[in-house]
């Protein structure tokens, strides 16, 4: 039976650490409909399966799976993405510990799923439809077989380093509306930009409707699409985002949820209400007490 090996079981819980979701090691009914997949163990793979077929899967096949699904990063598909480029991205230059990498899969802007392939060549270009759809919205990660002992979440480990904001970031527009920590539900197909303007370069397109946590709202160039001037704004991927108000569905504002602090207030309230009580009962029946207990003296 396929299981998750400790060295993935330890970069899926570095990549929860940082905020993302695991979205799983060990395949699902699905896989192991196909037995194809890199989330299968031996056991569960179908003859002549793509993942057991080279000779550094061939001499590293156990029941262990060999792969990793990732899902948002502090819940945003924007920033899986452009961790999933990154990552790419050191794999097709080599970067230490990538020689271990056999595949990455994952969606390039929101719109169109492109994959990684060691077995295409190290430098080789990015592969267009690698994938199918499910992967707008997750990051598929294989591993060659034979590195199921070797540890993994260095691989990751730079890219959330704390880099400084280059020098080149655009200063902060002047505020129209300030609204900061409300979430804005931003539509399927909107551009998200680099400045509140549409000749800014689309950081990404949004495939499905995502939420951003905004700062507020900025004047910028006029949207043809809705007529205002208007941007929402937020700070993400150590830069500030942009998309036109026509863009955003709907704001819910910040909310903040007082009744546990009230609770503990009123419970704590309430203890010293009844200790001042019986410090007050205490004080007032001492003489009484006094007096009580010099009369059963006296009569000995």
């Amino acid at each position: 039976m396929t299981f998750a090996p400790p060295t993935i079981r330890a970069l899926a819980a570095y990549w929860v650490a940082q905020g993302g979701v695991n979205l799983g090691i060990v395949g699902d009914t699905a896989h192991q409909a196909q037995g194809t997949s890199y989330h299968l163990g031996k056991s569960q793979l179908a003859v002549g399966a793509y993942s057991a077929r080279t000779a550094r899967d061939k001499a590293g096949l156990t029941e262990a799976a060999s792969a990793l699904d990732l899902g948002r990063l502090g819940g945003s598909l924007l920033a899986l993405r452009t961790f999933s480029l990154w990552f790419a991205k050191q794999c097709q230059a080599n970067a230490p510990g990538t020689r271990d990498v056999r595949e990455v899969i994952f969606a390039l802007d929101g719109t169109h799923v492109v994959g990684w392939s060691r077995e295409a060549g190290v430098n080789s270009a990015f592969i267009s439809n690698y994938g199918d759809s499910s992967h707008l919205t997750h990051t598929h990660i294989s591993f060659y077989r034979d590195s199921e002992f070797r540890a993994k979440v260095g691989l990751f480990q730079p890219y959330f380093k704390t880099a400084p904001v280059p020098a080149t970031e655009a200063p902060m527009p002047a505020l129209t509306t300030y609204i900061p920590g409300s979430v804005a539900t931003i539509k399927a197909t909107a551009n998200i930009r680099t400045a509140p303007t549409l000749a800014a370069a689309t950081v990404a397109r949004v495939s499905t409707g995502e939420k951003a946590k905004v700062i507020g709202t900025v004047k910028g160039a006029i949207d043809p699409d809705g007529g205002s001037d208007q941007w929402f704004m937020w700070w993400e991927l150590s830069h500030y985002l942009y998309t036109a108000k026509s863009n955003v569905t709907s704001v819910a504002a910040a909310t903040t949820d007082c009744a546990p602090a009230v609770a503990a207030a009123v419970t704590a309230q309430k203890a010293a209400d009844a200790q001042a009580q019986t410090a007050a009962v205490n004080a007032a029946t001492a003489p009484l007490k006094q007096k009580i207990a010099a009369a059963k003296s006296a009569l000995g």
